[in-house]
C-alpha cells in the first residue's frame, strides 16, 4: 500500500470540496425555489446542471492522479 504525498491529500480534498459546492449549490437554488424564477420548470435542467459540473471533474481528472499512484 503506498502513502499518499500531503500534494495528493489536498488535491482530492480540493476535488471533493469544489464538486460538493457546485452539487450543493444546484440543490440550494431548487430547494429555495430561485431556479424557479428564472425557468418555470427547472426540474429539466437539473440533470444538465448535474451532468455538466460531473464532466468537469472528469475532464479535470477527478480523482484519478491519485488512484494512478496508488498502484
Amino acid at each position: 500500500m503506498k502513502i499518499h504525498s500531503v500534494k495528493d491529500v489536498e488535491k482530492v480534498r480540493l476535488r471533493a470540496i469544489q464538486l460538493w459546492c457546485e452539487v450543493h449549490g444546484i440543490i440550494s437554488l431548487h430547494n429555495s425555489k430561485l431556479l424557479r424564477e428564472i425557468d418555470d420548470n427547472p426540474a429539466r435542467w437539473i440533470n444538465t446542471l448535474i451532468e455538466d459540473v460531473m464532466a468537469r471533474f472528469m475532464r479535470s481528472g477527478g480523482l484519478s492522479e491519485v488512484k494512478a499512484s496508488a498502484t
